[in-house]
């Protein structure tokens, strides 16, 4: 009989941490695995030696729960330039982190709708550590209470951050929004130099390899018990599904219905590879006059192209790669040779509807006597947040198992 003190859902980074801090207790535990690898939204692929993450994906230098996982800290990474790149009526702007460049941030990076009075309020908000923020107020009210000029919330903050959070109007926690704000000004930003998936890899060194049933779909759960679709049975003591969507595999007797409405963003990835003069390496490029493109940054290929990674939030056809094609010729007249080499259509990208984000609480939900719900939808959207849900609801478990 296939009984396990613990059955975990899902091997993303939440499946993972849970799995890799059984592992350390020496607890019993499987994580069953729908898709043929491990990793969930935080995946690459390889295209002619190169690797290409699907969506768009960022490191902190020092996510707090990192610290957690040593080998996270250790993987060879490519860093981003602080600061970013805005067009704003046909001209290019840099600006520079305020925080590494203090003088040249003051004296420099002027863009229409870019006023000192916005400068200096950027500094303070960067600086202040006694903000006072209502969990019930709206980012952007915030930002407009704060001072900040309309201009500058609709260049910056709604340019940046929308595609950050995939959500133009901002619609996050406070907390969530001034956490991820200050990350980006204080902390170092990177990517695996070998893709996020190494991330995933990392957390699972670890595990066993029997530990990680890939391709076994979970079609209905009951209160000891799943059945997969292949139509094998498990037994279980406890459950931790790292999805919302697990929940419709509940049965009637004990489907609570309580993410029955939670939603998700998409997004769009594209890699184009391309000949191009005078652009900057692994810096943010934001475009907010074109209609397809969110933002993009170039690297360097090993071919001596360059590749150049387009987030997007627009549909994706025939006729926005068009667009994105002529907006991209059209935005860097030195690119030559221009060719689309992947796409990805990423259809929950990230959670998106906020009520159920516990910000800095236990970030798990305690579904029923025995099932247990974790992941960054019932914390907040990132690696961290995962990361922070998968440890929390092991902290959880260790203590129920002591006190029984």
């Amino acid at each position: 009989m296939n009984f396990f003190e613990t059955i975990v859902i899902g091997a993303g980074l939440t499946g993972l941490t849970i799995g890799s801090l059984l592992t350390e207790k020496n607890r019993e535990f499987v994580i069953l695995e729908s898709d043929n690898k491990i990793g969930g939204r935080v995946k690459t692929e390889k295209f002619n030696d190169e690797f290409l993450d699907v969506g768009f994906h960022v490191l902190f230098e020092n996510y707090p729960n990192f610290k957690n996982f040593h080998g996270i800290k250790k993987i060879p990474k490519q860093y981003f330039k602080s600061g970013f790149k805005i067009k704003v009526q046909e001209k290019f702007y840099k600006v520079l982190n305020p925080l590494r460049h203090p003088f040249g941030f003051l004296i420099n990076n002027h863009f229409p709708g870019f006023s000192n009075k916005d400068r200096l309020l950027l500094l303070k908000l960067l600086l202040d550590k006694k903000i006072l923020t209502c969990k019930n107020i709206e980012v952007i009210n915030f930002l407009q209470n704060y001072g900040f000029s309309s201009e500058f919330i609709e260049y910056f903050f709604r340019n940046f951050f929308g595609g950050v959070f995939l959500n133009y109007n901002l619609s996050v926690p406070m907390e969530y929004f001034l956490f991820i704000f200050k990350m980006f000004a204080f902390e170092k930003v990177s990517v695996p130099k070998e893709g996020i998936q190494t991330v995933a890899q990392t957390l699972s060194k670890g595990i066993t390899k029997n530990s990680i049933l890939p391709n076994s779909k979970v079609r209905k759960i009951l209160n000891n018990q799943l059945e997969t679709d292949s139509g094998e049975k498990y037994y279980f003591k406890r459950l931790v599904c790292t999805d919302p969507s697990i929940e419709l595999c509940m049965d009637s007797s004990i489907n609570s219905n309580v993410f029955r409405d939670i939603t998700y963003s998409s997004t769009h990835c594209y890699y184009y590879e391309c000949n191009v003069e005078n652009v900057d390496e692994y810096l943010i490029y934001l475009l907010p006059d074109t209609e397809e493109i969110v933002n993009l940054y170039f690297r360097k290929a090993n071919s001596g192209k360059y590749i150049i990674s387009i987030s997007s939030m627009g549909a994706c056809t025939d006729q926005s790669e068009k667009k994105i094609s002529c907006e991209i010729q059209k935005i860097f007249p030195s690119i030559t040779n221009l060719r689309l080499i992947k796409k990805f259509f990423i259809r929950k990208a990230l959670p998106s509807n906020s009520k159920y984000f516990d910000y800095k609480d236990k970030s798990f939900l305690k579904y029923s006597k025995n099932i247990y719900f974790a992941g960054d939808f019932l914390s907040y959207p990132s690696s961290n947040g995962a990361i922070e849900s998968g440890m929390s609801v092991v902290k959880e478990l260790i203590k129920l198992e002591r006190s029984a």
